[in-house]
């Protein structure tokens, strides 16, 4: 039969890759503790999927200071970006990351007054804070594309693809190895992680080559 994957499933193939059987060890609260922060923290950082995709939108005010934190379900942000108005209009916005370039056309303290407010058309994402330029001078729903932090797994549930299950008891036995000062059986162990993450990526990798492929 199949493995579905999940938490359980991936502390049984975690424990047979460190060598801690039963709950020798680490306690399976312990063991719990470190699959979810290797696959939220650190997993998404290496995989490039579609299950990581979603969109993220929040409202403006007009009266708020034109910056939004990123929630913590939030990884980042990218193009396309747009904005829409009570009235339904929707609107591009530019996207920046270089925050010398993003100030220096909109400069921090400009737009406070009301007369200057106006629809935002810019976006800077800088510290995990997105700032938007010119200030809102009413409610618009800024929307984006994005990448999302997965929910931590529990006893019952398996990843967002079954098939990260192995991966990710394969790195969250590498970051145990490195954390123990065992560099040798860490380094063993993330060539056949990397090998596992190819594989994983490779699917949306065809599929994007296939989609910008010219057709004359």
């Amino acid at each position: 039969m199949a493995l579905t994957w999940i938490l359980t499933e991936i502390e049984t193939e975690l424990r047979k890759l460190c060598g801690m059987p039963g709950t020798s060890g680490m306690t399976q609260q312990e063991m719990w503790d470190r699959i979810n922060d290797f696959y939220q923290n650190w997993f998404p950082s290496d995989i490039d999927v579609q299950e990581l995709d979603s969109w993220y939108e929040f409202d403006t005010a007009d009266d708020d200071d034109g910056s939004y934190a990123l929630p913590d379900t939030v990884r980042t942000i990218e193009e396309p970006m747009t904005m829409k108005d009570s009235d339904g209009n929707i609107s591009k916005v530019n996207f920046y990351l270089n925050k010398s370039v993003f100030f220096a056309k909109y400069p921090e303290h400009a737009h406070d007054e009301e007369s200057e407010r106006s629809t935002p058309e810019s976006a800077l994402l800088y510290n995990r804070t997105i700032y938007l330029r010119p200030k809102a001078d009413e409610v618009f729903t800024f929307k984006a594309a994005s990448k999302i932090k997965p929910d931590a797994l529990e006893e019952d549930t398996a990843p967002l693809n079954v098939q990260w299950g192995p991966a990710i008891a394969q790195g969250t036995a590498v970051m145990i190895k490195n954390s123990g000062s065992d560099f040798e059986a860490a380094l063993e162990k993330d060539k056949a992680y990397q090998a596992m993450i190819r594989m994983i990526n490779r699917r949306d990798l065809k599929q994007r080559s296939q989609r910008t492929m010219p057709r004359w």
